[in-house]
C-alpha cells in the first residue's frame, strides 16, 4: 500500500513485453544475463549492494560449513555443539 503511494504514475502497471518474432523463442539465457550485467554496470549503487550481499553470503556459507564443524571438533563436543549452536541461532531469529 505505501509503496503504491510513492511510486511514480507510470510504474504502477507492469510493462508489456514486446511480442517475440514468429516462431522465435526470444533471447537465450546468456544473452539476457549479459544485458542484465550491462545494466548493473551503469547502476553503481545496485551493483554495490549485489556485490556486498554476494560476499556476505559466501562468508556465511564458509562459516557454517567449515568453521563451525572445526570448532565443534576442537572443543570436544562434536555434533552436540553444532546442534546447540543451530538451536540457539534459530531461537534468536524467531525471538524465543
Amino acid at each position: 500500500m505505501i509503496i503504491e503511494l510513492v511510486l511514480p504514475r507510470g510504474m504502477r502497471h507492469p510493462v508489456e513485453e514486446a511480442p517475440s518474432q514468429a516462431g522465435g523463442t526470444g533471447p537465450g539465457y546468456w544473452r539476457r544475463f549479459g544485458e542484465g550485467f550491462t545494466f548493473l554496470r551503469g547502476e553503481s549503487l545496485l551493483l554495490a549492494v549485489i556485490v556486498m550481499c554476494t560476499i556476505t553470503n559466501l562468508l556465511d556459507a564458509a562459516i557454517t560449513s567449515v568453521l563451525v564443524p572445526v570448532r565443534a571438533r576442537q572443543s570436544g563436543n562434536g555434533t552436540t555443539a553444532i546442534g546447540l549452536t543451530g538451536r540457539v541461532m534459530g531461537a534468536a531469529a524467531v525471538g524465543g
